[in-house]
């Protein structure tokens, strides 16, 4: 579920495509489930959101910033790491290891990118906060995702 995102194409330089937020100043979030055949056990989460910070030599003029966070149940979000609170323009937003313990044992994994662009590009086009970014040719990864489920029962 996307909700304030949209795709950008960046057709000049190394042509690259991502998500990024809609509109200057209000939060995108891009929200995924996964379901599980048994209870995990252990789930291994790798994401990453690139932001960029103002820059007058780029041409940048406004900046980015990002979270990567995780639910069991799409409503209550733990963070693994939030540069939009408290507005640490700029940072790479990235998580790679496995989820807390409290992550796992359910059927259901919900992880959420929330994407922030203040300001704005002189060329208006481009979103200085950005997921799944990749060049057109390629195919982005939204997550990996590595899970270990419990034990199938083995009783009759």
């Amino acid at each position: 579920m996307a909700v304030g995102v949209r795709k950008w194409r960046e057709e000049y330089g190394q042509r690259f495509q991502y998500r990024g937020p809609e509109a200057f100043d209000v939060e995108g979030r891009l929200v995924y489930r996964y379901d599980f055949p048994r209870p995990s056990r252990r789930i291994a989460l790798a994401a990453q959101v690139t932001c960029r910070a103002q820059s007058l030599e780029e041409g940048i003029i406004g900046n980015g910033a990002g979270a990567i966070e995780y639910s069991m149940d799409g409503e209550d979000w733990r963070s693994l790491g939030n540069t939009i609170e408290p507005r640490r323009w700029g940072e790479r937003v990235t998580y790679e290891g496995l989820l807390p313990t409290d992550a796992c044992g359910g059927r259901s994994l919900w992880p959420r990118v929330r994407l922030l662009s203040s300001g704005e590009w002189k060329r208006a086009d481009y979103a200085l906060a950005q997921f799944l970014r990749c060049h057109p040719d390629d195919t982005a990864l939204l997550f990996e995702l590595a899970v270990e489920y419990e034990p199938e029962n083995s009783s009759p």
